[in-house]
C-alpha cells in the first residue's frame, strides 16, 4: 500500500509538471491496460495504446480517473469468455475506449519494470476468443424484423426453421435436490435463489440445451479435431456442461481427466467406472428406472472422488456441472452491471453507464412475468455467448431509433453501428468485441429456452422444468425485481 502512495504521489507529479511532454489521445482509440494504481477515489492506468495497424509501435502512457469518466468506455474481458464486457468497475478494467480527446503525458520508463511479468499481456484482446460455428453455412435467414412473442420457432442460418430441443427430462427428486444444493451453498447463489432470480428450473433447462443432462457427453467434432492434432489448450467439451480441458480445474474445481498419479485406484479409473456403470443412460433417451438407480450410484461415486481428492470434483459429475451453469447466470449480469449509453455533452460525444437493470425495467413495465422472463433469458444467453449480450444491449440503447432491448430484437434487429462524426460505433471485432446478430445457434437455444421476447414462452424448456419441479419440489419462491 505504501508504495502503491508514493507511486501515486509520484505520478500526480509527473502530470502536474509535465504538461509540455503531453499530447491529445484522438476519439476511438482503444488502450490496453498495463498496470493500475488506485488510491481512494483515483486511478492512474499504464496503459498501452492497441495499434491501428500491425507494424505501429505502441505508445505508452500513464492516465488518471476520479471514477467513470464521461470521455472514456472501460471493458473488462478478464472471466471465462475474454470477450469485452461494458463495466463501470475500474477494478476490474483492462481496457479503455476513447470517446473525446483528452491529454496524456508519454512516459515509457515503467514498461521496463512491466515487461519481464509474465502475465503481462494475459487480457489481451483478440479475434480468437469469439466463437466460431457454422462458418461455411451460406446465409438464408431472413427473419430478422420478427421479434414479438411466438410460437414459430426462428430461422437457423440455413433458413429452416430451428431445431426441437425435444421435452423436458423427467429429473427424479434426488437430481433437483443437487441443483438446489448447489443454490443454497453459495452465499450469492442463495440469495439469487431466494429471490427468485435464478431457479433450479433455469439452470436444468440450461443443462437441458447443452447436453440433455447426460453426464458422459463428449463434444465428438471438437474431439475428432484434436485427434487430427489440431487441439487446443481448451481439447473438447465433456460432461453435462461440456467443460474443456483449460477452464475445468481454474474455473470449475474440476478435473477433466482423472489424476493418474494419485494414490487411489478409484480416482485413477474414474472415467472407466462411470462409462462402465452409466453405459448408454443418458437425458436424452428419457431416463428408466434402471438409469434413475445409476445415476444416483454415479452421485455416490462422485461423492467419494470428491472426498478422495480433497473436495476437487470431476466434469462427469452433475454438481459441479449444474454448478457451472448457475455461476455463469449468476455472473451474466447484477446490479452493478452497465453498457455504456453515449450522448452529446457540449456538442461532443460523451457516455455514462447505463444499469442492465434498468434496461430489464423499462422492457417489463411493472409486469413481474416479464421482468422474470427478460432476465431469465439475458442469464441463458448469456451462458454460450458472453459478453456478446452486454454488447448487444449497449447497441440497443444507442440505436438509432428507440426500440425494446429484447432478445429478439437483440439477435434480430440490433445490428453494429458505424462510426460517424459524432459516433464511434461498437468497438471493432479484432477486439474481440462481437454482438448477437448473426449468432443463430444461440438465437435457436434462447428460443427453446424461454423464447425470444414476451413471458416465458408456453411449451418452453424454462417452463416445462418449471411445471416438472413444482409438480416434484412444491413453489419456487417468488420473483422480488427489487432484491438487487
Amino acid at each position: 500500500m505504501r508504495f502503491w502512495l508514493l507511486s501515486l504521489v509520484l505520478v500526480s507529479l509527473i502530470f502536474l509538471l509535465g504538461k509540455e511532454h503531453r499530447f491529445q489521445v484522438e476519439p476511438g482509440r482503444v488502450l490496453y491496460v498495463l498496470d493500475s494504481l488506485e488510491q481512494g477515489p483515483t486511478s492512474l492506468f499504464y496503459v498501452e495504446e492497441i495499434p491501428s495497424e500491425a507494424k505501429s509501435l505502441p505508445l505508452r502512457y500513464w492516465v488518471q480517473f476520479d471514477g467513470p469518466q464521461s470521455a472514456v468506455e472501460f471493458y473488462d474481458n478478464s472471466w471465462f469468455d475474454r470477450l469485452l464486457k461494458p463495466s463501470a468497475d475500474l477494478s476490474r478494467t483492462r481496457l479503455l475506449r476513447v470517446v473525446h480527446p483528452f491529454s496524456v503525458w508519454v512516459d515509457p520508463k515503467p514498461f521496463n519494470r512491466l515487461k519481464e511479468k509474465k502475465d503481462l499481456y494475459s487480457y489481451y484482446p483478440g479475434v480468437d476468443t469469439i466463437p466460431k460455428s457454422n462458418m461455411d453455412v451460406p446465409q438464408k435467414a431472413n427473419d430478422f424484423g420478427r421479434c414479438e412473442p411466438s410460437q414459430k420457432p426462428p430461422l437457423q442460418k440455413d433458413g429452416e426453421p430451428c431445431k426441437g430441443r425435444g421435452e423436458a427430462v423427467a429429473l427424479p427428486e434426488f437430481l433437483w435436490q443437487e441443483i438446489v444444493a448447489v443454490l443454497e451453498e453459495d452465499p450469492q447463489l442463495k440469495r439469487y435463489y431466494d429471490k427468485g432470480l435464478i431457479t433450479p428450473p433455469m439452470v436444468a433447462a440450461a443443462a437441458h440445451l447443452e447436453t440433455h443432462i447426460s453426464p458422459l457427453a463428449e463434444n465428438l467434432g471438437e474431439k475428432e479435431l484434436c485427434l487430427e492434432g489440431k487441439c487446443t489448450p481448451y481439447k473438447w467439451g465433456k460432461g453435462i456442461g461440456q467443460i474443456g480441458a483449460s477452464e475445468a480445474p481454474e474455473l470449475w474445481n474440476m478435473y477433466w481427466e482423472a489424476p493418474q498419479d494419485h494414490p487411489q485406484a478409484f480416482v485413477r479409473n474414474f472415467e472407466t467406472l462411470s462409462k462402465k456403470l452409466l453405459g448408454n443412460c443418458s437425458g436424452e433417451d428419457g431416463l428408466s428406472q434402471r438409469c434413475i438407480k445409476k445415476f444416483k450410484k454415479h452421485i455416490s461415486n462422485c461423492r467419494l472422488f470428491e472426498k478422495l481428492t480433497g473436495g476437487t470434483s470431476h466434469a462427469f459429475c452433475f454438481k459441479p456441472s449444474f454448478r457451472m451453469f448457475a455461476t455463469k447466470m449468476l455472473r451474466a449480469f447484477s446490479k452493478d452491471s452497465i453498457v455504456w449509453q453515449q450522448y452529446l455533452k457540449e456538442n461532443k460525444p460523451a457516455v455514462k453507464p447505463k444499469p442492465i437493470l434498468d434496461i430489464i425495467d423499462s422492457i417489463a413495465a411493472g409486469d413481474k412475468e416479464l421482468w422474470f422472463a427478460t432476465s431469465a433469458r439475458l442469464r441463458a444467453g448469456a451462458i454460450n455467448r458472453g459478453a456478446m449480450v452486454h454488447l448487444s444491449l449497449q447497441e440497443c440503447v444507442n440505436h438509432p431509433e428507440k426500440i425494446s432491448c429484447n432478445y429478439g430484437n437483440l439477435s434480430n434487429r440490433v445490428g453494429r453501428r458505424p462510426a460517424s462524426g459524432n459516433k464511434l460505433g461498437t468497438p471493432p471485432r479484432h477486439l474481440g468485441a462481437q454482438i448477437l446478430k448473426g449468432e443463430f445457434i444461440n438465437r435457436c437455444h434462447v428460443w427453446a429456452f424461454a423464447g425470444l421476447c414476451g413471458k416465458v414462452r408456453k411449451g418452453s424448456l424454462l417452463d416445462q422444468y418449471t411445471e416438472s419441479y413444482q409438480t416434484k419440489m412444491g413453489p419456487l419462491p417468488p420473483v422480488n425485481i427489487k432484491a438487487l
